[in-house]
């Protein structure tokens, strides 16, 4: 769970995808889509990430990274990768 939320601080948006590769990167839990879909609604309830869009994106409450340039300012350039595993037709930029 620290790691998910460590994940939540640094990325805009999050999906069950990215959830999914956060729990085979620490390899704490097992990738049952019910322990996903019980993560998911932990970080809802912590307040954590807000409701899920149409397209399964879930805002993060706790986003606090700073954008990395001033080319497309703060919303569009903080919509970053969350790591390598996860393919790049899940992230929204």
């Amino acid at each position: 769970m620290e790691r998910l939320k460590y994940r939540l601080k640094k990325n805009k948006y999050i999906t069950a995808d990215h959830v999914r590769a956060t729990i085979c990167e620490v390899d704490e839990l097992n990738q049952e889509d019910q322990t996903v879909a019980h993560l998911l609604k932990v970080a809802q309830s912590s307040g954590w990430i807000g409701e899920a869009d149409g397209e399964g994106f879930y805002p993060s409450l706790l986003f606090d990274f700073p954008a990395q340039s001033c080319r497309l300012g703060d919303d569009q350039e903080n919509r970053i990768w969350l790591m390598g595993a996860v393919s790049a037709s899940k992230i929204r930029r």
